[in-house]
């Protein structure tokens, strides 16, 4: 069913943010998933991601994440100062799949 694979991709672009957030030294500190905008075609859907990292971190991780195999699209980008180098920063990412 269609659940199932929306559900798959949400899985993988959630280990994607991880893999990601990993190798660019952010830290996530949320990570919410809304639901699924379905038409003919394509299924969307809102990935919300809360996180903490450095300007240079927080700049390679996006990039990182829009460059991926998957069509995604930065949403909303918020972001605060909080110490040192470090920003707060919230995100929401749209990812994009086609109907199985």
């Amino acid at each position: 069913s269609s659940d199932v694979c929306s559900s798959d991709l949400q899985d993988k672009f959630i280990d994607e943010l991880y893999r990601v957030a990993d190798l660019r030294a952010v830290r996530i500190i949320s990570i919410q998933s809304g639901e699924i905008i379905s038409s003919e075609e394509l299924q969307a859907q809102v990935i919300d991601v809360n996180l903490e990292a450095d300007y240079i971190s927080l700049l390679n991780f996006i990039r990182d994440i829009l460059d991926g195999e998957r069509l995604v699209s930065l949403e909303k980008f918020s972001a605060e100062y909080v110490a040192g180098r470090i920003i707060a920063c919230e995100l929401s990412f749209k990812i994009f799949s086609t109907e199985p």
